[in-house]
């Protein structure tokens, strides 16, 4: 390249190509700006600088091999982030990390340096990795820009849905390419949502052990078919009270009551899916079930090896105000999170 050498500033432009240097010896300065020595690994650098005027333009391409850091220096780096994460995150199955660094900047501006540009860009690419790194392994995995964090059930349910099987499949094969992460599989309850689906859950076993067939189940019950059981339950007053709340008078003069069907079997329904016994421990066993669900599926359909999994030790019950409506536009499920960390 060329340079003014009495004012690189004015003038610089310099193309700086490096082969196969070996990353362990720069572990000193490793510590001090990101607070882990270096243990393996060589870089190549293929690097650009413009200066015109004092106003740079830079780009760096990083491609390193092997790379891998050593355990976090209690008191050192300049920047504090999760770096052995993002180094996972980074390498590829061969071991290769590619990276792209491109930054720009006045020198008119105080402050500005290459070096602290540099370290600003690097920073900035890390904490978008580290920030969001599910939605990186969704692209990995040839998904769409989908976030991969969470996997929904239904209330009540500890079985995996078709999209939270698709979106597993997705990142299975994003962690194939991703060899050195970890997942971790947290297992969560919410009270709110789960209870009045195991209550519907055993209202349709005791209803299809009385006959009931599942398409009615699902579409119109019979009447006689859901006052049975209600009446096993309460007094035939209350039925007697129940249905005469969803019955008015006929509009005619002399005309019969007429009964809102359509209502009386939803107050039926309703009735029986509360006296269900459904309690907090019956809610909180479905965590578990819902970790162990997605563990299995990852490993046993999947293929993922079973050592990179891992279950939380303790279920999480979800907090109301923390609550946020899934993807779906549902409020009626329930989201396990899934972590990740450096092996």
């Amino acid at each position: 390249g060329e340079l003014d050498p009495l004012d690189y500033q004015r003038l610089t432009d310099l193309s700086i190509d490096v082969r196969d240097m070996q990353l362990p010896a720069v572990s000193p300065m490793s510590v001090k700006f990101i607070g882990h020595p270096i243990t393996n690994g060589d870089v190549s650098l293929d690097l650009d600088y413009d200066i015109v005027d004092r106003y740079l333009k830079a780009y760096n391409l990083i491609e390193a091999d092997d790379l891998e850091l050593g355990d976090k220096v209690e008191g050192e780096g300049m920047i504090n982030l999760p770096f052995k994460l993002g180094v996972s995150l980074l390498k590829d199955k061969e071991g290769r990390i590619t990276l792209e660094v491109p930054f720009e900047g006045s020198f008119d501006n105080p402050g500005f340096g290459m070096a602290s540009a540099a370290g600003s860009a690097a920073k900035e690419i890390f904490t978008e990795l580290v920030k969001s790194p599910f939605k990186m392994l969704g692209k990995i995995g040839g998904g769409d820009d989908q976030d991969l964090e969470f996997v929904e059930f239904a209330g009540g349910s500890s079985a995996l849905e078709e999209g939270a099987r698709r979106n597993l499949d997705t990142l299975a094969g994003a962690l194939a390419e991703r060899p050195t992460l970890a997942l971790t599989i947290n297992g969560t309850y919410d009270v709110e949502v789960d209870r009045p689906g195991l209550q519907l859950a055993a209202l349709r076993e005791e209803l299809l052990a009385q006959g009931v067939t599942e398409e009615e189940f699902d579409t119109i019950i019979p009447l006689e078919k859901l006052e049975s059981p209600y009446s096993s339950r309460h007094s035939a007053a209350e039925l007697d009270a129940l249905r005469a709340q969803h019955t008015s008078a006929g509009t005619a003069e002399g005309a019969e009551p007429v009964l809102d069907e359509v209502a009386y079997r939803d107050a039926l329904r309703d009735a029986l899916i509360a006296s269900q016994p459904v309690d907090e421990t019956m809610v909180a066993a479905l965590a578990p079930a819902r970790a162990e669900a997605i563990r299995a599926y990852l490993v046993d359909q999947s293929g993922l090896d079973a050592a990179r999994v891992s279950l939380a030790a303790e279920p999480t019950a979800e907090e109301p105000e923390k609550k946020e409506t899934a993807a779906t536009g549902s409020e009626n499920w329930v989201r396990c999170q899934l972590e990740l960390a450096a092996e």
